[in-house]
């Protein structure tokens, strides 16, 4: 792709004046205007195969269509190998603060000191807004940079959701909270009955229809403005009810394909106000789908195996789409590895401004990859469990010691669990065949040493972070499971 043609259609000077500094840079101050808005939309429990432009047909024998998904993808760049979290709450911590888990002040309710997306961006000049599910510990989104929040707090109550609203200027501003009042408990727990610190439950209303409206509402009045929304929804996240209005049973196929329309939505808000060329719009999911073996794919592509709350692909592998018209090129594909502790960095070179000072960033913006450039592309990524209980965990938790088999680095070609298991996953995505130390090709060890020293490197920092629990864990031999609960293990 050509920058300069690009540079030539949009006025993002200011973009490509910063290309020529990653990671550290200056934003030209007359360019500050020019920067992108910025709409993150995370779907919640959808899997790498749960859009069709990824391969996708049904869930449990019911198919699925998602030609808005699809259609955004042509329009824009499609990922292929961007990992979250195995499960929902660790990768929120770990998109907002962009640090890893393992960081002191990250793992639940990140320290208030620690800098995130929205404050970020806030100081840069954006007005920001969050729309939907919260699951970051304390329910402070003003405090954390949301100048507006409609926030979908207890659980999955699809019909009578329970709102609390902070400082909207439109789509229910009538409810809005208190200025400066402090809930002082998680979005789980805070209490209902309306009015100060508490929650309203709406009766006869579907919640993500309410989220789905505050976003194009929060769109619609802020189209002259930068800003950045962020848009986690519960879609499609179990139970699954009927859907309002469809006469359709509500099943995995049909929450996918109605998550798919209510997206477009927020697309059609931008594309109607005239922005779609100074947006970034990025649409992902929070970890892998629930039922993984019950998705059936198109013929000729590969399925890889996982859930959700698993170690294996399919629980941290998710779809990744980003659409900027001009910015990013139509029907483009990135296959390197990206990690979810890459969107801060990259969102703050997005806006032109810089990462805060005294804080250490694991990230690597892929920015350079967006504008068609090779840029610094990772060689691994490090996942490990987070706080939030798994299913791996529940099911072999009584044989082993959880640290070191819930955390691994993920080569561009091979993995290494912390217990030592080591697989190709060029050839071997079930890990099937663990690779005996030594036992390797030449290439194969020399990427087992690296990983390890990578294992060696963050086992110190789970160890500062309090977990040692977690990382003094001895070789974990997997005979030692009986079979039913290595098939559970494997998933």
């Amino acid at each position: 792709m050509d920058i300069k043609n690009i540079n030539s259609k949009i006025n993002f000077a200011g973009l490509i004046m910063m290309i020529m500094s990653i990671p550290h840079f200056t934003p030209a101050k007359d360019s500050e205007k020019d920067s992108p808005n910025i709409i993150y939309i995370m779907l919640d429990d959808l899997g790498y195969f749960n859009f069709t432009c990824y391969g996708g047909k049904s869930v449990k024998g019911n198919e699925f269509h998602t030609p808005n998904m699809d259609r955004l993808a042509g329009q824009g760049m499609r990922f292929t190998n961007v990992h979250s979290r195995a499960m929902c709450a660790p990768t929120r911590q770990v998109l907002m603060t962009g640090k890893g888990l393992y960081h002191p002040g990250v793992e639940r309710t990140p320290a208030m000191e620690i800098p995130w997306i929205p404050q970020i961006l806030h100081d840069a000049g954006y007005t920001t807004g969050i729309s939907g599910k919260w699951m970051l510990g304390d329910l402070n989104p003003v405090e954390r940079g949301f100048d507006e929040a409609f926030i979908w707090a207890g659980n999955y109550e699809y019909w009578a959701p329970k709102i609390i609203v902070f400082n909207s200027g439109g789509f229910m501003q009538e409810k809005n909270q208190p200025q400066g009042i402090d809930i002082g408990t998680t979005c789980f727990d805070v209490p209902v009955g309306g009015g100060p610190g508490k929650a309203e439950v709406l009766e006869g209303k579907f919640g993500p229809h309410l989220i789905n409206n505050f976003a194009v509402d929060f769109i619609n009045r802020h189209a002259e403005e930068k800003f950045f929304l962020y848009y986690p929804m519960k879609l499609i996240h179990v139970p699954y009810f009927d859907l309002p209005g469809s006469g359709k049973e509500g099943n995995g196929a049909r929450y996918i394909e109605h998550a798919d329309s209510l997206i477009q939505n927020v697309i059609d808000a931008v594309d109607k106000a005239g922005i779609a060329e100074k947006t970034l719009i990025v649409v992902t999911s929070d970890n892998g789908f629930s039922w993984q073996d019950q998705v059936e794919v198109q013929a000729g592509v590969e399925k890889f195996p996982g859930s959700k709350g698993s170690t294996l692909e399919g629980s941290t592998r998710v779809p990744f789409i980003v659409r900027c018209p001009g910015m990013v090129e139509a029907g483009s594909t990135y296959n390197g590895l990206v990690d979810f502790s890459d969107i801060l960095p990259t969102f703050t070179q997005v806006a032109q401004t810089k990462l805060p000072a005294g804080e250490t960033w694991k990230g690597r913006s892929f920015l350079p990859q967006l504008l068609g450039d090779e840029g610094n592309p990772r060689d691994w990524v490090y996942i490990h469990w987070g706080g939030h209980p798994i299913p791996t965990e529940r099911e072999v938790g009584e044989y082993f010691e959880k640290g070191d088999i819930m955390r691994y680095v993920r080569g561009v070609r091979y993995k290494l669990y912390g217990d030592g298991r080591f697989y190709d996953m060029e050839n071997d995505i079930r890990e099937k065949s663990n690779i005996l130390l030594g036992r390797g090709s030449k290439e194969a060890e020399a990427v087992r040493r690296e990983s390890q020293s990578v294992l060696n490197l963050y086992d110190d920092h789970v160890k500062e972070a309090k977990h040692a629990e977690q990382a003094e864990v001895g070789e974990f031999d997997l005979s030692k499971l009986p079979p039913p609960i290595i098939d559970a293990y494997k998933f």
